[in-house]
């Protein structure tokens, strides 16, 4: 019996990362270099901002923070890595994904980069695609981020209420047990009741008190 061998067939490559566009901000002293980086981008629907130094970067970052930074290191006076590790180093911005953009190759500087927190880099001369891709993965990671943080906050808005009865008013605690509103109020806040009747309730018991 002849047996036929089966040529496989080649799989179609996975699609890139679908993702919203993201807000961009291109980091570059040189208008030329930003060009490169911003035509691209806009052309796959991402939004661009620019600035020319480090010190415009996070003037701008503080005003609005990007979801990815492409940041160039070799910048005057304040260089890419001083800017990603200012950035790292505050709560506020070290979810940016930073993405360095740079012609060192060497180890030494690849390094440099990862120590001062960079995501991700990128080499000149710059290749469009890898330029896009990078990007959108970068994006995508960030709205994950933004994603759980958003998560987070409302299970942190879930805990924050309390079951109480709607005829008693009193509270149902993490055990289950049932308290006086007051009780429960004191026992989780240090906070001292006075009793007193209010003018409605006054008139209320003078009714009653007439009444009986």
């Amino acid at each position: 019996m002849n047996v036929q061998n089966e040529i496989p067939t080649m799989k179609t490559p996975t699609p890139p990362i679908a993702c919203c566009p993201g807000f961009v901000l291109v980091v570059d002293d040189e208008e030329q270099n930003r060009a490169l980086l911003r035509d691209p981008l806009e052309a796959q629907g991402h939004e661009v901002a620019e600035a020319q130094s480090g010190v415009e970067a996070l003037q701008k970052i503080l005003e609005r923070p990007p979801d990815v930074i492409l940041l160039d290191v070799m910048m005057p006076k304040l260089d890419g890595f001083e800017v990603c590790r200012r950035l790292k180093r505050d709560l506020k911005t070290a979810p940016i994904q930073i993405l360095m953009v740079t012609a060192l190759s060497e180890r030494k500087e690849r390094l440099m980069g990862i120590a001062a927190g960079a995501n991700d880099f990128l080499t000149k001369p710059i290749d469009v695609r890898e330029v896009t891709l990078r990007v959108a993965n970068a994006v995508y990671t960030k709205q994950l981020f933004n994603r759980l943080e958003n998560a987070l906050l409302e299970v942190h808005q879930l805990h924050g209420l309390l079951p109480i009865c709607c005829y008693c008013k009193r509270i149902r605690d993490d055990q289950n047990y049932w308290h006086r509103l007051e009780t429960y109020i004191s026992g989780h806040s240090g906070v001292r009741f006075t009793h007193r009747i209010c003018p409605d309730c006054t008139e209320k018991l003078k009714a009653d008190l007439q009444n009986t």
